[in-house]
């Protein structure tokens, strides 16, 4: 099992007409009853470090996906949606709220123009894409200026990522839409009613999860089919690396599949929820309920 920093935390902020600059002073403290073990929402591993982050603005970092060092960043709302891209961390949540860094130490809060919750976030071709309820996408080149988007879609939006030229986002209702830029989307038939919690590109294919067991696999993003997952849970994150689709969930679930059709289940070594999985440096990591970190060298079996 990971090891989990828990610290007291003292922020100091700096005010700009663009951005706050949190400089954070930590000083580890002894375990207790006080401890302060957040749900982590999303993880991702990119430009050699882990970061997780979740409740209350909660970000976790990490040189060895083992051992993470929890910072906070003005707890302003829970942090959901993750990504990296051009030497730059993003991060989205609530009411609109978004933080940058380049460092994963320093973090500088962006103003995008809405007060919904952005749950998902991605790169790709140059671009960053947030995306959140009720259908809101906003997208920009720097990570600093941000534009709204029309999707064409009403419906929560949950997840976003990039691959093969394409954006695909999920949400509820089993929403799938789809664009080549992030600026103009085309909503796709999913062919479930499901919401879909997360997606995910590698080998060759998208792959996007969701309630009830749900595992839909697409080469193109456009037409997608349903995977026998062996399980009624939700299915709440997913990545694909090491020659594996490794998805995580609800009551600690992980399933593995080698080619995205059969999946098999594993002994995650916890009951909490898992609600985010990253694979770098040789390592599987899902975070979850209660700051629940878990690791992988093969994704079957997990420590």
């Amino acid at each position: 099992m990971s090891s989990w920093s828990r610290t007291a935390l003292r922020a100091r902020s700096l005010r700009s007409l663009a951005a706050i600059l949190v400089s954070l002073a930590i000083a580890s403290c002894s375990g207790g009853g006080d401890d302060f073990d957040p749900d982590l929402f999303a993880v991702q591993f990119a430009d050699n470090a882990f970061v997780a982050v979740g409740e209350e603005s909660t970000i976790a970092n990490s040189g060895d996906g083992v051992t993470f060092l929890l910072q906070v960043v003005a707890p302003l709302g829970s942090l959901l949606g993750l990504t990296f891209g051009d030497g730059v961390w993003v991060t989205s949540g609530k009411d609109g709220l978004v933080f940058t860094s380049t460092d994963t130490a320093i973090w500088f809060q962006q103003f995008i123009d809405t007060s919904r919750t952005m749950r998902g976030a991605g790169f790709g071709d140059g671009t960053y894409v947030l995306v959140g309820d009720q259908g809101n996408c906003f997208t920009s080149t720097n990570a600093g200026a941000w534009s709204g988007r029309f999707t064409g879609v009403t419906a929560d939006l949950q997840s976003v990522t990039f691959g093969n030229g394409l954006f695909v986002a999920v949400g509820k209702e089993g929403t799938i839409i789809s664009s080549p830029d992030a600026v103009q989307w085309t909503i796709e038939s999913s062919g479930t009613s499901e919401e879909l919690f997360a997606v995910a590109y590698g080998g060759g294919a998208f792959f996007a999860v969701g309630r009830g067991g749900t595992i839909l696999r697409s080469v193109d993003g456009d037409g997608w089919t349903a995977a026998a997952s062996g399980t009624t849970r939700n299915l709440t994150a997913v990545t694909v690396a090491a020659g594996l689709v490794v998805v995580v969930g609800q009551g600690g679930t992980i399933l593995t599949s080698p080619d995205g059709i059969d999946f098999t289940p594993r002994d995650s070594g916890t009951g909490r929820d898992l609600f985010g999985v990253t694979y770098g440096n040789g390592l599987f990591v899902a975070v979850g309920e209660n700051a629940r970190i878990v690791n992988s060298s093969d994704g079957i079996t997990w420590f």
